[in-house]
This record gives C-alpha cells, sequence and structure tokens, in this order.
C-alpha cells in the first residue's frame, strides 16, 4: 500500500469561520447529531420569505436540523428565505 505524505495548509485568519458563524451557515447547533429537541413532539416550520412573512406553515415532528433541511422542508415555497425562515415544538 502507498504511502500518502500530508502537508500542513496554512489558512490565513478571513478563511476561519467563528463557531456562530458555522451554526448560522450550518443552522445546526453544533452537537453533530441528527436528532433535536423536538424529535417526536409537535412541531411547526414557518417557511418565511425576505420581509419575514409566512409564506407557509408545515406542521408535523421534528425540525430540521440544518439548513439544507430547512430548505428542503420549503423547497417550492415562491419567496422562500432561509434567514427568516424558522420551526419551533
Amino acid at each position: 500500500m502507498k504511502k500518502l505524505k500530508l502537508r500542513t495548509i496554512e489558512l490565513g485568519a478571513s478563511e476561519i469561520l467563528s463557531r456562530e458563524q458555522l451554526k448560522k451557515v450550518l443552522g445546526g447547533s453544533g452537537s453533530g447529531s441528527s436528532t433535536d429537541a423536538c424529535a417526536g413532539k409537535s412541531s411547526t416550520i414557518y417557511c418565511r420569505n425576505g420581509s419575514g412573512e409566512i409564506v407557509k406553515e408545515i406542521e408535523g415532528t421534528g425540525c430540521p436540523t440544518t439548513g439544507a433541511g430547512l430548505d428542503s422542508s420549503c423547497s417550492g415555497v415562491t419567496g422562500y428565505d432561509r434567514s427568516t425562515s424558522s420551526c419551533t415544538c
């Protein structure tokens, strides 16, 4: 088997995201868990537009743990904006 040589990559400070920035980008709690506080409980996903107005409400159990999960739940909603959308239980 061939041995791999690993190199250290120097990243500039502008290329590193803080924990809070990662949470905003990924939409998760940072725990690495696929479960959430609403798992198995009644929950509502609020798909909102850029003005913050609720365009669609989705009743269910559990909230998406990532922004991509919120995107898939609200896909096809006209004017959907992830930054103003939310989920509550």
